[in-house]
């Protein structure tokens, strides 16, 4: 369920808005058809461009997210994107009993497509309707009202249990109706910093409520030292490699709680990346006491940012660094 929520919410800003945050909508649905979990988005411009074929692929254009999406093996030219090489719809299969998904989206011209797929062990056929067609075929097979605002939409067609108790215990007939906060504390992890910015309102919906992620409770850290916090805050710093490559680390800002253990989730200092956190650096050589207490993020600035992309993204989930290399190298050195 990890992977599922990182993907989703990271699609959603390669086609987002730049003027509003973008608006992501989890939610569980179970009705006559079949259960389903529906990952929207809003405020985007939705999949654009067409619908091409694999031989096609040679052919792409920025705009052409729709293709993007269905497609699996390409790299995007955009410096300032991770991912967009179809692999997170990988995440998105695995996480279906049956292997299949639905996906629609409404357009800034008011168009409509939905398209469908289910991985086999040797294909994953892809077939798509348009305007009406779709919303029709929508109705047919999932009993699900078409999209009414701009944005794309991702069916899980039965998802795992695994996915399902993520978001609360019982919705499976057990008497055990106990809330279980794995989801939400997924997505507060990864996306904490995005979120204190005001870049994205996550909402989470299941059969039992209907919750905004906020930022855990440790953030946004204070910007001078409290009773209870001691902080240290760095702003654009300039670090080099040997041979004397400059780069800058945009804000690092880190935190030691006093008198309170920090969860094990948000230890170390989180590498912000691309908006989202991809890992952590945790203190090393001081005592376990002290070490539990750090926590934090540092960000770089936009050419910091494309020089990782380029590079250092720990293939293939980009949830990493390569950390032997120079410049990843060079930044857990700065930090630590």
């Amino acid at each position: 369920f990890k992977g599922v929520q990182k993907d989703a919410i990271q699609n959603a800003f390669h086609t987002a808005s730049r003027t509003m945050p973008v608006e992501f909508t989890f939610e569980l649905v179970k009705n006559r058809k079949d259960t389903f979990l529906t990952m929207t988005d809003s405020n985007t411009k939705g999949l654009t461009g067409k619908v091409l074929k694999t031989e096609e692929y040679d052919t792409l254009e920025e705009s052409d997210h729709w293709a993007r999406f269905e497609g699996f093996g390409f790299t995007t030219p955009n410096p300032d994107a991770i991912g967009a090489r179809g692999q997170g719809k990988f995440i998105f299969l695995a996480a279906s009993k049956s292997y299949s998904m639905y996906y629609d989206s409404l357009r800034e011209d008011g168009t409509y497509r939905l398209g469908a797929t289910q991985a086999t062990k040797t294909d994953c056929p892809m077939l798509h309707w348009d305007g009406d067609e779709g919303h029709s075929k929508l109705q047919e097979l999932t009993d699900i009202e078409p999209l009414s605002k701009v944005g794309t939409r991702i069916i899980i067609v039965n998802p795992i249990r695994e996915l399902v108790s993520a978001f609360i215990f019982g919705f499976w007939g057990s008497l055990d109706k106990t809330k279980n906060d794995d989801f939400i504390h997924a997505i507060e992890e990864t996306w904490f910093r995005t979120i204190e910015k005001g870049r994205v309102k996550i909402r989470i919906k299941s059969p039992d409520g209907d919750e905004i992620v906020k930022v855990p409770k440790e953030f946004p850290i204070p910007s001078k030292d409290t009773a209870k916090i001691k902080v240290w805050i760095k702003k654009n710093d300039e670090i080099k490699l040997p041979d004397n490559t400059r780069f800058r680390i945009k804000h690092l800002q880190i935190a030691c709680k006093k008198g309170g253990e920090v969860p094990e989730r948000l230890r170390g200092v989180a590498i912000i990346h691309n908006n989202m956190k991809i890992t952590s650096i945790n203190m090393e050589g001081v005592p376990l006491d002290i070490a539990n207490n750090i926590y934090g993020f540092v960000e770089f600035d936009r050419e910091l940012d494309r020089e990782l992309r380029k590079n250092y993204n720990q293939n293939p989930n980009h949830y990493d660094l390569k950390w032997r290399r120079a410049v990843p190298k060079m930044i857990k050195n700065y930090i630590q």
